[in-house]
Parts: C-alpha cells; structure tokens; sequence
C-alpha cells in the first residue's frame, strides 16, 4: 500500500504539477509539498512556510510559496480555510488551515510512522463535512 501511495504521489503531486506548471525551483517546490502534506490541519501562513524554506537553505520568494501554493489548490491536493475571525483586520492577515483531500499522501512522508493522528482525523471530519455540504 505504501508503494502504490509513494507512486501516486511522485506521478501525481509532483512530476504532473512540476511538468504542467513549468515549475524550475523543482527542490523548492518538493520542500513546500512535503512540508504542506505533513502540517496538515494547522494554522500557516506563507511567512511560516518561508522560515521554513531559508531554514533548509533554499531560495524562494513569498511570491513564489504562493504561486505553488496556487498550484497545489487548483490540482486538488490541498484546500485552505481562512481563519474565522469577528475583526476584519484579522482576517485580512493570510493565516489559513490547510487541509489535504487526501490524508493518504500524510503518512508516507512522515519517518517511522510518526504522524499526528490527531490532526489528520481533523482533516478527516473536515473532508467529510465538504463531502457533505456542511461546510
């Protein structure tokens, strides 16, 4: 199972967006997927996800997270919540959750199976409530 999971997701996710979307900064891009399939249903915003990125000594602009991060939504892989809140102000700042459309491509990136159950049964309830017009 893990290896049909590891294909899909090396077909799917990356070589089809990479090749689609002309993406150059290939280490770039696999970085943000990995770190955006592991964290989900956590709160980031794309200067996170750029600490992230100088902390693995890659270049990429804030510009450029978000055009990836374009990229993944419009392939399906991943949706975003904004992060509800009473003061426009807050809402204004790019605080979302990301959720994945498949918590399959969570657990093959994580070492040992060592992943947070408690975030993807999160991303579960969120997926079924989108199946079922809930939300």
């Amino acid at each position: 199972m893990v290896r049909y999971l590891s294909v899909l997701d090396n077909t799917i996710v990356i070589n089809d967006l990479i090749n689609r979307c002309k993406i150059k900064k290939v280490k770039l891009f696999k970085s943000l997927v990995n770190y955006i399939l592991i964290a989900n249903s956590r709160i980031i915003s794309a200067k996170s996800i750029h600490k992230y990125i100088k902390d693995k000594n890659e270049n990429g602009s804030i510009n450029t997270i978000f055009k990836y991060l374009s990229y993944l939504k419009e392939a399906y892989i991943i949706e975003s919540l904004k992060q509800y809140s009473t003061k426009t102000k807050s809402e204004l700042a790019y605080y979302v959750k990301i959720y994945n459309t498949d918590v399959a491509f969570n657990p093959i990136r994580c070492m040992d199976n060592r992943y947070d159950l408690t975030h993807n049964l999160e991303n579960v309830v969120y997926n079924e409530l989108i199946f079922y017009h809930l939300f």
